[in-house]
Order: C-alpha cells, then sequence, then structure tokens
C-alpha cells in the first residue's frame, strides 16, 4: 500500500538576505503565517470594543447530559424541597447540533457553586449524577474536580455573568469546515466545543456571518489536519482582533434586516415540521 506524503519545508535568515521566495515566486517579504499579504494581520492587536463578549461554553468531565425523554420525566417529577427540577436541567448545544439536526438534548446544569446538600434534595437528578458522575470524578486526577464531582469541570461564571439579561446569544462551533454562527435561547447551555458572544442584536450576527469575517478569521485562525477537516477558530486572534465597521444608522438598519431573514431563511429550511429552539428575531 501506498501513502500520500506532503513535504513543507521553510528556510530561515538573520534578515540580510535581499529576496525571498514562498511556494516558488519571488515576493517583497514572507509573514510569520507564511504570506506574502501588503498586510501583517499576525501583528493585530485585541481590540478594547471586542473584549468580554466571547466567551468559551462549559466542560462537563462527566455524564451529566441525558436524553430528551428522560428530561421531560424530570421536569414533571416532584422534590422535598418543593422546587422544580427546571432548576437544574437546560437544553444542551454542542458543535455537533449547530451544524447538524441532531435530536433535543440536556444537561444536569449545577451551576458555579451549587452545594452538595442543596443539590442533594433535587433527587431524580442527584441520583443519576450520584450513579454515572461520581464514579467518574473519584479517579479524575484534579483534586477540585474530584472532591466537586457535582458541579461542572468548567463552570464559565463569566459566561453566565455575561448573557444575564438577553434572551438569546450567538454560537459557532470551534472547529468546523465551514465558519457557521446561530442563535441560541439564553436557557441553553453551550459546550465546550462552541463559543458564544453575548449579543442579541441582529447587526452583529450580519457583521460576523460575513464574508470579511470569514476571510479574517481564517487567516487568524489555525487549521486543523487537512482543509476538509475544517479550522479552529480562537477567539482571541479572530474575534477580539477583527475591525468591525463603522456604520452609519441606516447602514446598520440595512445589515440587520438582512441578517434576520437570513436566519429566518435557514430555521425554515432546517426546521420545516416543528418549531426552532432557537430565536429568529430579536427582542
Amino acid at each position: 500500500a501506498g501513502a500520500a506524503v506532503n513535504v513543507s519545508m521553510i528556510g530561515f535568515d538573520d534578515g540580510s538576505e535581499k529576496t525571498h521566495t514562498l511556494d516558488g515566486k519571488a515576493v517583497p517579504v514572507i509573514h510569520p503565517n507564511l504570506t506574502a499579504n501588503t498586510a501583517d494581520v499576525t501583528a493585530a492587536e485585541p481590540l478594547k470594543e471586542n473584549l468580554e463578549i466571547s466567551f468559551r461554553g462549559t466542560q462537563k468531565s462527566g455524564d451529566f447530559d441525558i436524553s430528551d425523554e428522560l428530561a421531560r420525566e424530570w421536569l414533571i417529577a416532584p422534590n422535598p424541597n418543593g422546587k422544580p427540577n427546571s432548576d437544574l436541567l437546560k437544553p444542551w448545544l454542542n458543535g455537533g447540533a449547530i451544524v447538524k439536526r441532531l435530536p433535543p438534548a440536556w444537561i444536569i446544569d449545577t451551576g458555579t457553586d451549587l452545594k452538595l446538600n442543596d443539590f442533594s434534595l433535587y433527587e431524580k437528578p442527584y441520583a443519576y449524577a450520584f450513579k454515572f458522575v461520581k464514579p467518574q470524578r473519584d479517579v479524575n486526577k484534579r483534586e477540585h474536580r474530584r472532591l466537586n464531582w457535582w458541579l461542572h469541570a468548567e463552570t464559565c461564571p463569566g459566561m453566565r455573568t455575561a448573557i444575564i439579561g438577553q434572551q438569546r446569544f450567538l454560537t459557532t462551533p470551534r472547529v468546523s469546515k465551514f465558519r457557521i454562527f446561530s442563535w441560541a435561547d439564553s436557557m441553553t447551555l453551550p459546550d465546550d466545543g462552541i463559543y458564544i458572544f453575548a449579543r442579541s442584536d441582529d447587526w452583529f450576527f450580519g457583521v460576523v456571518h460575513s464574508r470579511h469575517h470569514e476571510v479574517w478569521a481564517r487567516s487568524q485562525g489555525t487549521q486543523v489536519r487537512e482543509r476538509e477537516s475544517g479550522f479552529r477558530y480562537t477567539p482571541n486572534t479572530c474575534f477580539e482582533t477583527f475591525p468591525f465597521p463603522r456604520a452609519t444608522p441606516a447602514q446598520e438598519a440595512v445589515i440587520a434586516a438582512a441578517a434576520k431573514e437570513l436566519n429566518q431563511l435557514r430555521e425554515g429550511w432546517l426546521n420545516p415540521d416543528r418549531k426552532s429552539t432557537r430565536l429568529t428575531s430579536s427582542h
């Protein structure tokens, strides 16, 4: 059996070389990302107005996720503390659910600081986590995760705080062949395979889903093996450095309207037989 082998050779110099060759062609300069563009995008710095907007989803580190059928059963089950299981049950979204049509998924979410005694009063979620999650965490090498087995490994308090008061937030997969952005209801808990943006306006959606941001993100993100496997979106380089256009109110309105229509048409195509769990307009 044969194998296809690609060989890449890169030469370095101390800066004294007067000629440079890239992919067999003479170029005036070669940037650190192996391009010869006029602008060196690798020198782009994070912009203040883009900080504290993008966050990574929670990392569960255990079988906290449950089926739609089980979640619906628990939602009507009583508890000795008189509180509903909806306190701890949230629709769950991972990267696959953004790019594919997958069945609804739920997850047990104990927040950032729920005490074990309080968790135990939610009988069915507690019993499930004790049976399936605790044994996994008992052998976890990190002491904090082992001792706090009922909490997600990364609870993301900053993300949770950023979306308070919003009815939706924007999401994109961490790794994807095509860069896709999609709305998620604020009740949804995003997985760590997703980056979320704490914005709910159609104007913002229109800009990040534009060709301009696509080109910028591909130049600033990282490639995953061959191109067909997709590329990795990294907010600190792909988003925080992205210069948003200085649009007039009229231009913002046009972009927002186009983005809203795009989302409505896409949701209608993807979910023709059921109500979408993602919102289709600003509130």
